[in-house]
């Protein structure tokens, strides 16, 4: 299937295509968006106090003909936490579509880590959800080359490197040394690239204090994505050609959205270690790469809402065993969901035509 972005409003697709384009030709003006990108958080408090929040312009993948068939994920624990990939399948088979998944996933990987060292899933993943017909065990793919060199290719790659890698300033360099590989690997599978911008911590953890408070953190992590898809675009001939740009699944985004309505909730969206996400954390970043691959929100099902753990039946591993964690309510689900479908757009997208996420 073939794909192309369109933007949030206020801009239509060709034009905020154009746009972000010229901001990744001139280093000064992608400067001037990504300072803009980070002031979201005070436009957010801006709201509060009763000023009007600007819509935010991001950009989602929006399938043209037949819908993708075929995802591949590659990154770190914050996929294989409750097994997002398994989750994000069975949301796309209640929702009438029939997608075949591969992972290769590396706990604690940045994109570097995970092409030099490969899949580390072999004990995580040994479980009774991961047990094949043949009596092997679902591990996902060895390596990220073996899984995007697989025959038929891939419509859409879901990739997340590092949290504080993307987020800290010394280190971000070496995510865009990373994708000069990556890059070409992800145009070989004819796939479009969709990052995955992980949320910012609950609290500090692993020396994230460098990086100042949480909203310093949710800042820098959008700064760390925009500037990674802005490396993209620099790599990719298909991406400046517009055929398979990148594309963001803004959990980020989606996260702050929770805590500014609903704070308790926010903590409950994450594990208890405050980094990794429980199962509601899950489901909600399964549901905003939903949007982010069909531009469309997610139909919660009658059966998902009176059974939550219906969800998870297939996970190949949920928290770090014996842990499985509580279930979401159904009116989490249904919050959650709402909140993916704003996360992936404009707050105004019930009000835009085509550059919106539908409900």
């Amino acid at each position: 299937s073939s794909a192309r972005a369109v933007a949030a409003p206020p801009c239509g697709a060709p034009l905020a295509m154009r746009a972000f384009q010229q901001r990744v030709a001139a280093p000064a003006a992608l400067s001037a968006s990504l300072a803009g990108f980070a002031a979201a958080g005070l436009a957010d408090r801006r709201a509060a106090e009763g000023r009007p929040r600007p819509p935010p312009t991001v950009l989602r993948a929006e399938t043209l003909g037949d819908p993708p068939r075929r995802v591949a994920f590659l990154g770190n624990s914050y996929l294989y936490f409750n097994d997002c990939p398994r989750v994000f399948q069975f949301i796309c088979k209640q929702n009438g579509h029939d997608v075949t998944i591969d992972t290769c996933l590396r706990g604690g990987s940045s994109w570097n880590s995970l092409l030099r060292l490969g899949n580390d899933m072999d004990e995580k993943y040994r479980s009774p959800a991961a047990l094949m017909p043949d009596g092997s065990y679902d591990l996902g793919s060895p390596t990220v080359e073996a899984m995007l060199a697989k025959p038929g290719g891939w419509d859409f790659v879901i990739m997340n490197t590092f949290s504080q890698e993307a987020a800290d300033l010394k280190t971000r360099k070496n995510g865009l040394e990373a994708l000069k590989t990556l890059v070409p690997l992800v145009e070989g599978a004819h796939a479009r690239p969709v990052l995955l911008v992980t949320p910012a911590y609950r609290e500090h953890t692993k020396n994230s204090e460098r990086l100042g408070g949480w909203q310093d953190f949710v800042w820098l992590q959008a700064e760390g994505y925009r500037a990674y898809a802005a490396r993209i675009f620099e790599l990719s001939p298909d991406a400046r050609a517009e055929r398979r740009p990148p594309c963001f699944a803004d959990a980020n985004r989606a996260f702050e959205i929770v805590r500014g309505e609903r704070p308790e909730l926010w903590r409950e969206l994450y594990y208890k270690d405050g980094l990794h996400p429980s199962a509601l954390g899950t489901f909600l970043e399964a549901c905003v790469i939903f949007c982010a691959v069909f531009g469309e929100a997610p139909h919660v099902t009658e059966g998902m809402l009176e059974d939550p753990a219906s969800i998870y039946a297939r996970s190949r591993r949920m928290l770090p065993p014996p842990e499985v964690g509580r279930m979401p309510t159904a009116e989490e689900l249904l919050y959650v969901r709402s909140v993916a479908m704003r996360a992936c757009s404009s707050d105004e997208f019930a009000q835009v035509g085509g550059g919106s996420v539908q409900a």
